[in-house]
């Protein structure tokens, strides 16, 4: 028998590289003839509880695969995807990347057929191209947008207090709740399903070479033997199967554990398991900054992506339903909360051609125009900061630099994850120091940035990205033996794997019939 083993001895290793061994089977191991209607479902296990792994799970439980779940944080969502910018995109971030912009458009309305009440709308999405150092000027920039199709209307960055902008235009992209998905996902797994604590150190997979044909399961101990294989009853068909489909006799063992055999292992876990062969990647330790909406009337709600080159974006941050119901509550008599004026991830406008119109009731949205408003600088002891009864009502935003979000691009997963924490741990130092660079990123753009918000909060994460001048960010799945491994850099390209996932299945269970 050989295997093909896959092992993480321990949380800050590098990836696993493919190695095989040979051992023998117990002489009593044959294959049994049984008809497909009288097996057992396929067991799947997945690594990894984040987008792709609570995903795919949930698809495949629902076509009658028995799946577990191994996740080794104490929760699920707890890796990049519970800890992102959250924006559900539909390709104005890719105007270098066609295969991207596509999968993202595609992916978009997929992802709202499944998944819509665990999003929302943003009243203001915008994207502008800078004046200077952009790797596209604004015309181009548009002819890519309408050439792929997607939605964009062009808009007065002016009206928002922007500045230093050669063009701007809005669209319809969505903002993903940040903690929902996590409440949402739980309940669709029993404790057996979903293994929380529970890292995978080690996934073999046991290939059988030595086997009979079931028209000789009753013969002697010794007829039982890889030298009946050369049998003319067994050669000219049992033989040719092999040779074809290697892996039609597999099982997939989990940490060494014979109650944790699986007919199948699907790693999501952005090649920090299992690392896709055909793929040149790297990791990329990441920060992310909260800023609080400081403003006395906060809405509407606005959304800020400046491209194409070292800039920065600001988005809404939100947790979920529960609190846009609070702020609700307390804005209820605001005159520009009436401003969510669009639905279903499509933009309604206040006028008969969709386009938005700027609120009568005060001319600069983003300008509070109080002669009181004071510069509000960064303090250090919002560093940690600790929620209270006003976090629970407070406007929120995330803010990321191309610049300073990325704390260096790693060969090796363990030195990232070595410099993720190092930032994470030290924040008085290293996030201290970082603040500032990320407020005059976007001061350049939004000079009135730090009248209207103030420093809140960090956190961090890891990325894995191809090394790829166009920024392709598309979803590819590939397959060694019964391993499956998702690459993919974005949630709205959840359709494409399950799609490739489902191939897979499902031919190699028409090959055994």
């Amino acid at each position: 028998m050989s295997t093909t083993t896959f092992e993480q001895t321990s949380t800050l290793t590098t990836p696993p590289v493919i190695k095989t061994t040979t051992t023998t089977l117990p002489s009593s191991t044959n294959v049994s003839a049984s008809k497909p209607s009288n097996k057992p479902q396929e067991r799947v296990a997945i690594i990894g509880a984040g987008w792709y792994g609570c995903h795919l799970g949930v698809q495949l439980k629902k076509l009658g695969y028995q799946v577990v779940i191994f996740e080794k944080n104490s929760d699920i969502f707890l890796g990049a995807s519970g800890f992102n910018q959250f924006r559900l995109h539909k390709g104005l971030h890719y105007p270098r990347s066609y295969v991207t912009r596509v999968q993202s458009l595609k992916g978009f309305d997929h992802f709202m057929e499944k998944y819509s009440h665990l999003t929302t709308q943003v009243d203001y999405n915008l994207y502008a191209i800078a004046k200077r150092n952009s790797w596209l000027d604004f015309g181009t920039y548009k002819q890519v947008m309408d050439a792929t199709k997607i939605y964009n209307k062009p808009f007065n960055h002016e009206h928002f207090g922007l500045t230093n902008l050669e063009g701007s235009m809005l669209c319809d992209e969505r903002v993903l709740y940040h903690a929902a998905p996590r409440k949402f996902f739980r309940e669709q797994f029993t404790e057996q399903e979903l293994l929380l604590n529970t890292p995978v150190k080690k996934a073999e997979q046991v290939t059988i070479t030595s086997f009979v044909s079931p028209q000789f399961e009753e013969d002697d101990q010794e007829d039982k033997t890889a030298s009946n294989l050369s049998s003319p009853e067994c050669s000219d068909s049992y033989l040719y199967e092999l040779k074809e489909e290697q892996n039609r006799f597999s099982k997939i063992k989990i940490n060494d554990r014979d109650d944790l055999t699986f007919d199948w292992c699907i790693s999501c876990t952005y090649n920090t398991f299992l690392v896709t062969p055909s793929l040149n990647i790297y990791y990329e330790p990441c920060i992310s900054l909260i800023y609080k909406d400081i403003r006395s009337d906060p809405f509407p709600r606005v959304a800020m992506t400046i491209c194409d080159g070292h800039f920065c974006s600001l988005f809404p941050y939100i947790s979920g339903p529960e609190e846009e119901k609070r702020i609700a509550q307390k804005y209820a008599n605001s005159d520009l909360g009436v401003l969510k004026h669009h639905t279903n991830g499509h933009m309604n406008g206040s006028t008969t051609d969709g386009q938005y119109i700027i609120p009568k009731t005060k001319g600069v949205v983003l300008n509070d125009d109080d002669d009181d408003a004071t510069d509000s600088p960064t303090t250090r002891s919002h560093i940690h900061r600790q929620a209270n009864d006003e976090d629970d009502v407070a406007i929120l935003y995330t803010l990321t630099s191309v610049g300073h979000t990325p704390l260096g691009q790693y060969n090796s997963w363990k030195k990232a994850e070595e410099r993720r924490l190092q930032v994470e741990k030290n924040p008085e130092t290293e996030v201290a120091k970082l603040i500032p660079l990320f407020e005059q990123n976007i001061l350049q753009f939004y000079p009135s940035f730090k009248q209207h918000f103030q420093y809140h909060s960090f956190f961090t994460s890891m990325k894995t990205k191809p090394y790829d001048a166009t920024d392709s960010r598309e979803c590819t799945v590939e397959r060694e033996g019964r391993f499956i491994s998702i690459m993919s850099g974005k949630v709205n390209s959840l359709h494409v794997a399950e799609k490739e996932v489902l191939k897979i299945l499902n031919e190699s269970k028409s090959r055994r019939r």
